[in-house]
C-alpha cells in the first residue's frame, strides 16, 4: 500500500488553502484559524513524533505565492478576464454579454486581491510585461458603458491600494492621467471613481518616479499655452474647473490630487507647479470649500507633501488668503502648525510646519500667541 511521504510544511500549506477555499476568510485569518485548532488538538496529540514538527511548521508557516491556492484562482479569473478584453477590444460578440460577464469577474478578481497576500496579485497582473493591466486600461479607455468603466475603476483602486507602488508606477507611466479627466467631468457618478484614481496614482513615491511631460505644463507661465486638447491633460484649466466643484467629488480625493501631483511635479521642476496655484490667484473665492479642506485635512494628518503644497498657498500673499480662508480658520492653522513643529515625530514634517507657521506670521493676519510663540522658541532642530 501506497503510504504519503509526511512533509509539515507541505501538510500545513495545504491545511491553509483548504480553509480559504472553504471558507473565503482573507488568508492571514486562514493562518490563525489553523493555529488555533492546532491549539486544540495539542493535548491529544502532543505524544506524536510529528507534532512538534506541525507546530514549528504552523509557526513559520509563509505562502507560497507561485502554488497557492490564490494564486490558481486569480489566474484562472485573469485569463477569462484576457479573454474578455480580447473580445472587447474584437467586438466579435453581443455588448450585453460582454458587459455582465466583464463585471461578474472583475468584481470576483478584486475579492481576491483583497483577501490575499499582496505579491499573489501582483505576480498575476505583472506577468509578459504587465500584458494584462495593460489590456484592461485598453478597455478602459474605449469602452462606452459607465457600469463597465466603473468597476474597472474600483478594480484599479483595488490594485493600487493592495499591491501599493509598483501598480501606481506602471500606471503613471502609461496614458491612463490623460483618458481620465475627461471623466471627472461627468455628472453622473463616474467622477468621483475617476478622480479617486488620480489621486491615488500620484501617492507613489521614489527616487526613480516622474511624472510623464504630457501630463505636465510649462513651469513658466509666460511660455505656457492652453494645448488644442485641454480637457485632456491635467493643467491650469483642469484645476480651475476643479476647485469650484470639490463637492462633486470626494473632497480628501481632490486635496489628495493636488497635493500630491504637485509635490512630484516640483520635484521634478524645482518650483511650484504653476498649474495648481493660478486658479486661486485669479479667483480665490471660487477656491475657498478647498481651502476649508486644506486646513481640515492638515489638521488631521501632517504630510510633507501637504505642507509644501500649503506652503504654495500661503506664498499667493495676503489679498488672496483673506478671500480663500476665514480670518479665524487661518487662526486655526497657525496654532496647528506651531503644535506640529514641536510634537510631529518626522524632523521634515517639523521644518515645513515651521516654515509655513513663519509665512504665514508674516502677514498681518494672524499673530504670535502664547502657545504660537512657544513653538517658535523651543523648535527642535533635531
Amino acid at each position: 500500500m501506497y503510504t504519503a511521504k509526511f512533509s509539515p510544511d507541505h501538510l500545513i500549506s495545504e491545511c491553509v488553502d483548504r480553509i480559504r477555499a472553504v471558507t473565503d476568510a482573507p488568508l492571514a485569518h486562514c493562518d490563525i484559524a489553523l493555529q488555533t485548532v492546532l491549539q486544540v488538538l495539542k493535548p491529544h496529540l502532543s505524544d506524536s513524533s510529528c507534532w512538534n514538527l506541525l507546530e514549528q511548521s504552523s509557526q513559520n508557516y509563509q505562502v507560497d505565492i507561485a502554488t497557492c491556492h490564490d494564486r490558481k484562482v486569480l489566474e484562472t479569473c485573469s485569463s477569462a478576464l484576457y479573454g474578455i478584453f480580447q473580445e472587447k477590444q474584437e467586438l466579435s460578440y453581443s455588448a450585453e454579454q460582454d458587459d455582465e460577464a466583464i463585471c461578474t469577474q472583475l468584481v470576483s478578481f478584486c475579492d481576491v486581491v483583497k483577501k490575499t497576500d499582496y505579491r499573489i496579485p501582483l505576480a498575476v497582473i505583472s506577468a509578459n510585461h504587465w500584458d494584462w493591466l495593460g489590456q484592461l486600461l485598453i478597455v478602459l479607455q474605449t469602452d462606452q458603458n459607465d457600469a463597465v468603466r466603473e468597476q474597472l475603476l474600483i478594480t484599479l483602486k483595488i490594485l493600487m491600494e493592495n499591491c501599493g507602488d509598483p501598480v501606481k508606477k506602471y500606471l503613471l507611466d502609461t496614458q491612463l492621467a490623460i483618458s481620465l479627466v475627461p471623466l471627472t467631468q461627468k455628472s453622473n457618478g463616474i467622477q468621483i471613481p475617476a478622480l479617486k484614481i488620480l489621486a491615488l496614482m500620484y501617492t507613489v513615491v521614489g527616487d526613480d518616479v516622474a511624472v510623464p511631460l504630457e501630463q505636465m505644463v510649462s513651469k513658466n507661465p509666460k511660455n505656457w499655452k492652453t494645448p488644442k486638447n485641454v480637457a485632456d491633460h491635467l493643467n491650469t484649466e483642469f484645476f480651475r474647473r476643479l476647485y469650484p466643484h470639490i463637492n462633486d467629488y470626494d473632497k480628501v480625493d481632490v486635496l489628495e490630487l493636488c497635493t500630491n501631483f504637485g509635490g512630484l511635479i516640483e520635484s521634478q521642476q524645482d518650483s511650484a507647479p504653476f498649474s495648481l496655484f493660478e486658479p486661486m490667484r485669479d479667483d480665490p473665492y471660487s477656491c475657498a470649500e478647498f481651502g476649508i479642506v486644506l486646513i481640515q485635512e492638515t489638521n488631521r494628518k501632517c504630510t510633507a507633501r501637504r505642507l509644501k503644497f500649503l506652503y504654495h498657498v500661503i506664498e499667493l500673499g495676503e489679498p488672496i488668503l483673506t478671500k480663500m480662508f476665514y480670518e479665524n480658520d487661518l487662526k486655526v492653522l497657525a496654532h496647528v502648525l506651531a503644535r506640529e513643529s514641536i510634537n510631529h515625530d518626522d524632523r521634515e514634517v517639523r521644518q515645513l510646519c515651521l516654515c509655513s507657521l513663519r509665512l504665514l506670521l508674516s502677514t498681518d493676519i494672524v499673530n504670535a500667541d502664547e502657545d504660537i510663540q512657544y513653538a517658535l522658541d523651543n523648535f527642535d532642530e533635531n
